[in-house]
C-alpha cells in the first residue's frame, strides 16, 4: 500500500551514479519508498520520514 504518491523526481548526476551501482531499478527503489521502506538509514532518519508524512 503507497503511503503516498511521488511528485517530480529529480536527481543529480552524481546521485544517479550512485544509484546505479546498486544494480536495482530506480523504480523499484521508488516503490519501496513510497510504502515506507526508507532503506538503510538512521532511526531518526526514518523517524522524520514517517514525521513528514504528517503533513
Amino acid at each position: 500500500m503507497k503511503l503516498f504518491e511521488l511528485g517530480k523526481i529529480t536527481m543529480t548526476p552524481s546521485a544517479i551514479s550512485v544509484i546505479a551501482s546498486f544494480k536495482v531499478p530506480i523504480g523499484d527503489l521508488l516503490d519501496r519508498h513510497e510504502k515506507g521502506d526508507y532503506g538503510d538509514v538512521s532511526e531518526v532518519d526514518w523517524r522524520e520520514n514517517t514525521l513528514a508524512l504528517r503533513v
